[in-house]
């Protein structure tokens, strides 16, 4: 299901300490609803500079040239234009910014935590079942999210680097990856499991 590049990538997987530094933005090939527009208005709304933002688009989304433009204005992002090299961008990031479709199974496979928006109907049932195990943090519907939404969640996730944690522990119990013993001790004596 996972393209070769993940499973070359998931070698390399160190275990994420919760803090943010780099956030990956990423809401498929088109984007219909245009939340990467959105996103970046958040990263402006934070004013973050101590984190570094990667934002992809993909080779069908028609506001790219947009998107380049808006991303020039901050010294912290990063665009990437269709890349063939997705996974080594998640190996970097300490969360993602993204839609609940199909990338919701390569960010997990890579350990990397979430905040999802609902942007097409048809991920309601991946986006409740990523959340019920905990390998998301859930927004809302695209229709209902604003750039001030965003804020508000990756604000809270700073605030809690130990919830970021669980997320990519989730993540990597899901997947079957072995861990370090000291993160296996580390939940154990954390009383997670």
């Amino acid at each position: 299901m996972l393209r070769s590049e993940f499973r070359e990538a998931r070698r390399e997987l160190a275990e994420r300490d919760g803090v943010l530094r780099r956030i990956m933005i990423f809401f498929g090939g088109s984007d219909p609803t245009n939340e990467t527009r959105k996103a970046l208005k958040a990263v402006g709304l934070m004013n973050r500079i101590d984190i570094l933002f990667d934002v992809i688009v993909g080779q069908s989304n028609v506001r790219k040239d947009q998107i380049k433009r808006l991303c020039k204005q901050y010294p912290n992002v990063v665009y990437y234009e269709h890349i063939n090299h997705i996974a080594n961008v998640m190996l970097k990031a300490s969360l993602a910014i993204g839609a609940g479709g199909s990338t919701t199974w390569e960010r997990c496979y890579l350990g990397l935590p979430t905040l999802t928006i609902m942007t097409a109907k048809n991920q309601e049932n991946v986006i409740a079942s990523a959340f019920k195990y905990g390998i998301i943090h859930h927004i809302g519907d695209s229709q209902k999210v604003t750039a001030e939404d965003i804020v508000k969640h990756v604000e809270h996730l700073l605030k809690h680097p130990d919830k970021v944690k669980e997320m990519s522990y989730s993540c990597m119990t899901m997947m079957g990856k072995e861990f370090p013993t000291s993160m296996v001790t580390q939940h154990i004596v954390g009383g997670v499991e």
